[in-house]
């Protein structure tokens, strides 16, 4: 069997990523995995969500952001730097670190943004837990 039988066509591809993305909302998540990832020059905070409620409880979903001067365009650090500080001040917590996040909830809010005709599915904030 060759590899060109076992790929997704670019429209399974396509329609799969689009069923595992979450409609733009609030969403109640626990964070259940934290770390800092680098690769040549970029740094970014990697965190692992577990849905808390909806069709998608129970699956965990992944989001990055980048950290302080961690992607070479000012504009993505300047976005990332105001999601980070809304997930400060959802969590509630005077000093963050990998540990003390892991098992806290909050609520993400979820956006699409389209880019060159591919839609991302972003949060927009974090929120406290409600």
């Amino acid at each position: 069997m060759s590899y060109e039988e076992e790929l997704f066509s670019k429209d399974e591809a396509t329609e799969l990523d689009m069923e595992d993305r979450l409609p733009p909302g609030d969403y109640s998540m626990t964070i259940v995995k934290a770390e800092v990832r680098t690769k040549d020059d970029k740094k970014w905070l990697s965190l692992g969500f577990q849905i808390n409620d909806g069709a998608m409880a129970g699956r965990t979903k992944y989001f990055s952001f980048f950290l302080k001067n961690g992607h070479p365009n000012p504009n993505v650090c300047s976005i990332h730097a105001r999601i980070r500080r809304s997930l400060d001040s959802a969590l509630c917590l005077d000093k963050m670190t990998l540990e003390n996040i892991i098992g806290r909830q909050l609520v993400a809010k979820i956006k699409h943004s389209e880019k060159n005709g591919t839609t991302y599915e972003n949060v927009e904030q974090f929120l406290p837990a409600r």
